[in-house]
């Protein structure tokens, strides 16, 4: 008995300290293995970008011999709900959106197939590129604020005096959901 009392606290529960400790460090092990090693999660959005380049050409040149027939081209591309065209001094952007769910890299394949066969009638030196969408190049942010019934007016009033203009400054879209204010949704899109 007088052996036990001079043994110090470490000496007497070491093994099971010992357990212990390796029990945390191999459950700490697992977690590091199953956790997301990614920043923001992987998003496609089902956007893909035309940009062709045509030199100096003038803008009504550049609607009729390059955007036109590029617009018409990606039209056919299965999948596509909305087609939007921008077209300035030698140059033209096209925006191509598809529904959600699909792949876009297989979309951006068969729309990249669709340009090369009617790039023989484009003017030539004209230089097309595509490029699908996703969070790097096209910015995401959304913010959600809970209040009071009491402080539902400040919340909205916030979202829509400080909030939505500084998005419209950013890249970004932007969308404001007060839960208080019964459930108004104030969204915003910048102007490019």
């Amino acid at each position: 008995m007088d052996k036990i009392h001079r043994q110090s606290f470490h000496q007497l529960y070491a093994k099971p300290i010992l357990f212990v400790g390796v029990l945390l460090l191999l459950a700490g092990f697992y977690c590091y293995t199953q956790m997301q090693t990614n920043l923001f999660p992987e998003v496609l959005f089902p956007r893909i970008t035309v940009i062709a380049d045509a030199g100096q050409q003038p803008v009504d040149r550049m609607m009729i011999t390059v955007a036109k027939p590029l617009e018409s081209a990606v039209k056919k591309v299965q999948g596509t709900t909305v087609v939007k065209s921008s077209t300035s001094r030698g140059s033209c952007v096209i925006d191509v959106y598809f529904q959600w769910g699909l792949d876009i890299y297989a979309l951006k394949t068969q729309l990249e197939s669709r340009i090369n066969e009617i790039k023989n009638f484009l003017p030539a030196g004209t230089v097309i590129s595509t490029e699908a969408m996703n969070q790097s190049l096209f910015p995401c942010t959304a913010s959600r604020w809970r209040a009071t019934r009491t402080a539902a007016l400040p919340c909205a009033m916030w979202a829509t005096s400080w909030c939505a203009p500084c998005s419209r400054r950013s890249a970004a879209s932007a969308t404001w959901w007060c839960a208080a204010a019964r459930r108004r949704s104030l969204s915003s899109s910048p102007t490019r």
